[in-house]
């Protein structure tokens, strides 16, 4: 909340924000739910997923270092879309767990770790603090990475457009 204040969020990251958030509930959906036949299928759904989400966050920080001149901003946008789209995907993820408890043991027995608990349903809740922590700091240092790559590239347009506006 702190960190929201502070970085005071416009309103084209935080539609952005809602993209990103929309996409990773599309992405926990399609994991927990679909049937799919190999381990390969799901695995390439969510590199599909998560390479749409990290194509954003590389999106945002170029249309708002394209509008303002200034990666920096185009790098806040991009933090901000990927704060709240992380913020979504965890309340999600965890709606998920409360509702469908029966579901989550059944999609977790064969994971790592699994076994070692007595109650299956303890394990489920265990795993989805686990995926979450790694998911508040994984998002935002992707969406640093992408969103410097998308920055440097508005950059490099912006340059672009200058140099043939001086050559007219």
């Amino acid at each position: 909340l702190i960190i929201w204040t502070l970085l005071k969020p416009d309103s084209l990251s935080k539609n952005w924000g809602l993209l990103v958030g929309f996409l990773f509930i599309i992405n926990i959906w399609v994991e927990d739910f679909i049937g799919w036949q190999t381990k390969t299928a799901t695995l390439a759904s969510t590199l599909i997923m998560m390479l749409l989400i990290f194509i954003s966050f590389a999106i945002i920080s170029s249309i708002k270092t394209l509008h303002t001149g200034k990666i920096i901003n185009g790098l806040k946008g991009s933090l901000i879309s990927a704060c709240l789209g992380t913020l979504i995907a965890l309340c999600f993820g965890f709606l998920i767990c409360y509702l469908f408890p029966g579901k989550m043991t059944e999609i977790l027995q064969s994971d790592r770790g699994f076994k070692d608990y007595t109650n299956p349903k303890e394990f489920t809740f265990f795993n989805a603090f686990d995926n979450a922590s790694s998911h508040v700091i994984i998002a935002p240092t992707v969406s640093l990475i992408m969103g410097s790559f998308g920055g440097a590239v508005a950059l490099i347009i912006l340059n672009l457009r200058r140099k043939k506006q001086h050559v007219k």
